[in-house]
């Protein structure tokens, strides 16, 4: 088990963003950090790194989901007049087992690299939360990409040190589809949406722990690949 609350946090900061739903606002974005801090708008923009922000599309706009106060301050800076502080969320405040059954509801469009330009649906729990870096060379010589795992991203926001869960113990973990369908997000791409079932009751406490705990940061992340364009986001439904 995760036995004691650390000595530092790190937080998340949701953005309320004040445009239209049906706009997305990303070149926006990266033009109000562009204005304030070129070198972070390089960053925000390269490759395939991992990129410390979500985004996620309400009724009535959009949220930004940063996990680098740089992100913060400089589109506050850049973009005061249309983007304000939602709400802080804490590492320490998604930590905890939650049972034996996780349901996942993926709300819009989900996807994972599945080889080196291709596309999976299937919410497999190794593609979808990740384990330990030792798997990583496995991982490429399935032609499995483990870049865009909920570990991965926790690693890189740099929450509280978890159970490492090995690519072999979260193979063993029975997944069913309670209800899905495949659906087209804005751009064309295809995902799953729909309610995932995970079965962690061979997994032990630590291990079952670490899961609930990448599923709650989910909720904010979102999962898979492309969530900063709003797909794959997720709510814990049990």
């Amino acid at each position: 088990m995760i036995a004691e609350a650390p000595a530092r946090t790190v937080a998340a900061t949701v953005l309320k963003l004040r445009t239209s739903p049906d706009t997305h606002p990303l070149e926006r974005l990266q033009a109000a950090v562009m204005a304030t801090d070129p070198l972070l708008a390089d960053r925000l923009h390269g490759g395939n790194d991992l990129r410390p922000f979500a985004m996620a599309r309400l009724p009535d706009g959009w949220e930004l989901i940063a996990f680098d106060d740089e992100i913060v301050r400089a589109v506050l800076t850049g973009a005061h007049e249309w983007a304000r502080v939602g709400r802080r969320v804490r590492d320490v405040d998604l930590l905890g087992d939650g049972g034996d059954t996780l349901r996942l509801e993926i709300v819009t469009p989900a996807h994972w690299r599945h080889g080196r330009s291709t596309y999976t649906t299937m919410p497999d729990p190794r593609l979808v939360f990740g384990a330990d870096d030792t798997m990583r060379a496995d991982l490429a010589a399935s032609n499995r990409n483990p870049r865009h795992t909920l570990w991965l991203h926790w690693q890189a926001w740099g929450g509280v040190a978890l159970h490492p869960v090995m690519d072999e113990e979260l193979a063993r973990v029975p997944l069913s589809i309670e209800r899905s369908q495949i659906a087209h997000w804005r751009s064309g791409q295809r995902g799953v949406v729909g309610i995932i079932r995970y079965d962690l009751s061979a997994l032990d406490d630590d291990a079952r722990a670490t899961l609930w705990t990448l599923a709650r940061f989910a909720e904010h992340r979102g999962v898979g690949k492309h969530t900063t364009y709003g797909m794959g986001r997720v709510r814990v439904v049990g």
